[in-house]
């Protein structure tokens, strides 16, 4: 349905516990039990400057940053009691700085004052599409958290660092069909509940709460040191001779201890061929004249 369509009324009452009985239009009914913890998976983000008005007459606009975008229900669904066409897992998230109350008296240095005791508020709702605005029906969540998470957030997404970010809340007037003992595995639906001065479900009710826990991941960087390693000697291959030719090898340095006995070997031969060639020519002298 949307704004200005005839008002759906449906059977809802209170019951024990905190439940809530439905009854749909033949009769059957169903029990609702209240579940107070959701955890989202942020899907997008973005950063909203807005130029508010002052609050005091005089005084200066203020300049206002929140961070905005889409988020998934981790494994569930959520719609409005006795409106199965409301049902959906992706809502509409918004992050802004939350006004915090003074430090009480005697407080530690450093300690922030929680908003409910928590990380900081949170509200779920449902609006219904309107054509005269030209909206079309939108599940939100705002979530009010201290300023220098919501500073840090910001600079991380202008400079592109945030990688992931999963979001905890525990809302009262949240109600699940699952019952509290179930095991978690189970896994029922996630509902709000009617208007309840008219159970009509055109306006249902607020879920509202706390923020228990936001975990968003920075870019990766690799902490470990590495041992530095020697540089492997760079390979050369042996160059090849064209085919029909020699590789002339390589040019080993002469041992001058070597050089000196090869030298002297070589004298030597020379000398044993002289004394050789002047022996016979003295032999054969004698000869002669032994025949003389």
């Amino acid at each position: 349905m949307g704004y200005g369509d005839p008002k759906v009324v449906v059977d809802v009452k209170d019951i024990e516990h905190g439940e809530i009985l439905y009854t749909d239009t033949d009769g059957k009914q169903r029990t609702y039990y209240p579940n107070r913890s959701i955890w989202l998976e942020v899907q997008t983000l973005e950063v909203l400057t807005i130029l508010g008005e002052p609050k005091e007459e005089g005084a200066e606009p203020l300049l206002m940053t929140r961070v905005r975008g889409t988020a998934l229900l981790e494994d569930h669904s959520i719609s409005v009691v006795g409106d199965p066409e409301s049902r959906v897992r992706q809502l509409s998230i918004s992050l802004a700085i939350g006004e915090w109350p003074p430090k009480p008296e005697g407080s530690e240095p450093g300690n922030v004052p929680s908003m409910f005791g928590q990380l900081g508020r949170a509200m779920l709702g449902f609006n219904r599409a309107d054509w005269e605005i030209g909206n079309s029906d939108e599940w939100w969540i705002e979530c009010y958290l201290p300023k220098p998470f919501i500073e840090a957030m910001v600079a991380d997404i202008r400079s592109g660092q945030i990688n992931g970010m999963q979001l905890s809340l525990a809302l009262r007037g949240l109600y699940t069909t699952e019952h509290s003992m179930a095991p978690p595995s189970s896994r029922g639906h996630l509902f709000i509940r009617p208007n309840k001065r008219d159970n009509s479900i055109e306006h249902p009710e607020l879920a509202t709460g706390d923020v228990r826990a936001i975990h968003f991941a920075s870019a990766s960087r690799d902490l470990r040191k590495h041992e530095p390693q020697e540089p492997e000697a760079a390979f050369t291959a042996e160059p090849r001779a064209p085919e029909g030719t020699f590789l002339a090898e390589a040019e080993v340095p002469e041992d001058p201890v070597a050089t000196a006995v090869e030298h002297l070997g070589a004298r030597f031969d020379k000398m044993r061929a002289t004394v050789k060639w002047v022996g016979g020519l003295i032999v054969g002298a004698l000869l002669i004249l032994a025949f003389r």
